[in-house]
């Protein structure tokens, strides 16, 4: 295709000097090859706009289980009085949390697919044949299990090896409702301040999204929009050739100019 691009730049330079070609798949083509790169941005946006989620959800459950061990230190170090060592306590506070995240996310994909059909149930106004896929497949079952188990493992280990590595004749020593200690609530601040944080950026970035929206809703167009009807046609789609389009279009600008009220 380069090398078509070059001989048609040659053979007419006033028309093809500075066209470029560029070749993507078909379905990215759609509805219009021209939104391709806006339609990946988008994603893209919106992408990142999930993972935020997750990380507020994340951090949101890390110090939940983290208060929760604390508050199951002294269960803990009888384990370990009885035995237990602490790979053991690790692996089994570990496994509590990847329950947890496996209920969550087996409870996300059925609303996922819940919503899924509803976006598929959509048509959006026109002729075009525009129909939302957003269908489970086995790749996107595969990606959420991965990101569940990831996230509940990353989730547990922090309270895990927190608590695990307690000093075992303090901690039976002190009492159940007894400070958690100057450490534990530093790291419950951080992850307060963390969530916070995350929680502002996504705020700002709604914020931001409504202003454009706003914004886009009045801009100034250079014209009085009232009254105003833009109509598209791609006649090409319907076997027209240029010169047929272009004697089509005379005939409509005629017919319409005659309609009453009509400029």
């Amino acid at each position: 295709m380069n090398v078509v691009a070059e001989r048609l730049a040659r053979q007419y330079p006033e028309s093809n000097a500075n066209v470029a070609v560029r070749v993507l798949p078909e379905r990215f083509a759609r509805p219009e090859e021209d939104q391709y790169r806006s339609n990946a941005l988008g994603a893209a946006i919106m992408l990142a706009l999930v993972v935020l989620v997750m990380i507020v959800a994340a951090v949101n459950v890390a110090n939940l289980l983290l208060a929760r061990a604390t508050s199951r230190r002294q269960e803990l170090a009888i384990r370990a009085a009885l035995g237990a060592g602490r790979g053991r306590l690790v692996r089994q506070m570990v496994t509590e949390s990847l329950m947890l995240a496996a209920i969550g996310g087996g409870a996300g994909v059925l609303l996922g697919t819940w919503a899924a059909r509803v976006l598929a149930a959509m048509r959006l106004p026109g002729d075009l044949p525009v129909r939302f896929d957003f269908n489970l497949d086995g790749r996107v079952l595969a990606y959420a299990v991965t990101v569940a188990l990831v996230t509940g493992l990353l989730v547990g280990l922090l309270p895990a090896v927190r608590v695990s590595g307690a000093v075992l004749d303090r901690t039976l020593r002190q009492s159940r409702h007894g400070s958690a200690g100057t450490h534990g609530h530093r790291i419950r601040g951080f992850l307060v301040v963390a969530q916070i944080a995350f929680c502002f950026v996504l705020l700002a970035a709604a914020g931001l999204f409504v202003r454009s929206l706003f914004e886009a809703a009045r801009a100034d167009l250079g014209f009085r929009a009232e009254g105003v009807l833009n109509v598209h046609m791609d006649v090409g789609q319907l076997g027209y050739t240029e010169a047929q389009g272009r004697a089509f279009f005379d005939h409509v600008d005629r017919r319409v100019r005659t309609v009453p009220g009509v400029q």
